[in-house]
C-alpha cells in the first residue's frame, strides 16, 4: 500500500471513502430511510486493515490498564544533628516493620532514603511505601497496628525518645504511580 492517500468524497446522493483510486465504500440512499453499501476492495487490502485495527486496539488497551499502586511519603527532618539515633530507629524499626509487612503481602515495596537539607527543603529523610492497591492501602492502620503488637517495644539508641531526635514535617498520601 504504497503512497496511501485516505480522502472523504461527500457528495450528494453518495458517501464514499477512498484509499488511493480504490473506492473502499460508497454508500448509496436507499428509499429515503435504508442505505446499500457497495464494497470494492481486493481481499489483501481487507486483512491488512484489519490487522492495523486489532494492533491498534490492543495497543489502546494496554495503555487503558491502570498501575493499582499507592504510596505515602512522609519528609523528616533530623533535629539537633542526632544522625545516628535517627538512622538506627528508622533501620531498626520502621524497616523491620515493612519487610514484616512485605512478607505479608501488606505492602509492594519501601523506601527509606537521605538527602541533604537545604534552604528549601529542612527534611533530610524520605519514607516511602507502597501498597499494591487501594484494598491493602486502606487497610495499613490495621495492618501495622498488628505488626507493631507482634515486634514489641521500641528499639531506640541513647535512650532518646522518637521525639527527641526526628520530626515530620509533612507527609503525602494516595500517591498514585504512573507505569
Amino acid at each position: 500500500m504504497e503512497g496511501l492517500g485516505v480522502g472523504f468524497l461527500l457528495t450528494r446522493p453518495k458517501i464514499s471513502l477512498q484509499v488511493k483510486d480504490l473506492i473502499l465504500l460508497e454508500i448509496f440512499p436507499d428509499n429515503g430511510n435504508f442505505y446499500s453499501l457497495v464494497y470494492s476492495l481486493k481481499k489483501k487490502v481487507i486483512m491488512r486493515i484489519a490487522f492495523l485495527l486489532i494492533v491498534l486496539s490492543i495497543n489502546s488497551l494496554s495503555y487503558a490498564q491502570e498501575d493499582e499502586r499507592i504510596s505515602t511519603m512522609d519528609f523528616v527532618q533530623i533535629l539537633n544533628d542526632n544522625r545516628e539515633e535517627a538512622l538506627f530507629y528508622y533501620q531498626n524499626n520502621w524497616k523491620i516493620l515493612r519487610e514484616s509487612a512485605m512478607q505479608k503481602g501488606y505492602i509492594q515495596s519501601y523506601q527509606l532514603l537521605e538527602a541533604p537539607a537545604d534552604d528549601d527543603a529542612s527534611f533530610q529523610l524520605i519514607l516511602m511505601t507502597t501498597y499494591p492497591d487501594k484494598g491493602q492501602y486502606d487497610l495499613r492502620e490495621d495492618h501495622f497496628r498488628e505488626l507493631i503488637k507482634e515486634q514489641g517495644e521500641l528499639k531506640l539508641m541513647n535512650d532518646k525518645k522518637p521525639g527527641e531526635f526526628r520530626k515530620t514535617l509533612f507527609s503525602k498520601e494516595m500517591v498514585k504511580h504512573w507505569d
